[in-house]
């Protein structure tokens, strides 16, 4: 019964293989093999690629960013560097100016002068005019027979702001200013706005010079030009 229900193979009944097909098969599941090889690395370079955040293209934003950021900074160093060459154009151009001023107008000084009211800081002195000289060679102020060193160095103050103006109540403060030295003090009043500009202009402009000339830190310039790049 078991024989019937199934039945011997007989070998005549297989189909038989050629030694070409079977090269040829074997082939064929070599070429397989290494197409599901390729894939599997393509697979993986996806994995790596996600894992990464998007392979090369991060790291390809980053260089962008490194390069932009680099590029900002020279460009920034750039205008750095020329706001600084104009900064001392402008500083070179404003001494030479202030030196023009001196030389022009301390000719003026020396010869003619100008008069103007002395104030005292001494309650017994009254205020009283004077004609003002200067003598740009031994960098002095003369009136009368008075006079006033300056070559060890002097300051220009505009305005009301020393002892002699305390009791000057009738004095306009923009008619008003002292030149100090370490000896004294000279408190001067001027007639009117234009002089008083001239002779400070003179002055402050000769202060500037003298400091620049003996290495010392001019506030002058440095309040005209308060920003260093």
């Amino acid at each position: 019964l078991l024989e019937k229900k199934f039945p011997a193979i007989k070998s005549t009944d297989v189909p038989r293989v050629t030694k070409e097909e079977e090269e040829e098969e074997l082939l064929v599941t070599k070429d397989e093999l290494n197409d599901n090889d390729e894939n599997s690395d393509d697979e993986v370079d996806a994995k790596v690629s996600d894992d990464t955040g998007g392979g090369d293209k991060p790291a390809r934003k980053t260089t962008e960013n490194r390069t932009r950021s680099k590029s900002e900074i020279e460009a920034q160093r750039r205008m750095q560097e020329q706001q600084r060459q104009w900064l001392e154009q402008q500083r070179s151009e404003f001494v030479e100016q202030q030196r023009k001023i001196v030389a022009d107008f301390g000719k003026k000084a020396s010869e003619e002068g100008a008069e103007f009211i002395k104030h005292c800081a001494n309650k017994r002195g009254q205020a009283h005019k004077r004609t003002f000289k200067v003598n740009m060679d031994k960098v002095k102020l003369y009136w009368g027979s008075n006079k006033m060193r300056m070559r060890d160095g002097f300051r220009v103050v505009r305005g009301k702001t020393t002892p002699a103006f305390m009791d000057a109540n009738g004095a306009d403060p923009a008619l008003c200013f002292s030149i100090i030295t370490e000896e004294r003090t000279v408190d001067l009043q001027g007639e009117d706005a234009d002089q008083v500009r001239e002779w400070l202009s003179f002055f402050e402009a000769w202060q500037l010079c003298w400091e620049l000339d003996h290495g010392k830190t001019s506030e002058l310039l440095e309040k005209k030009f308060p920003n260093k790049i």
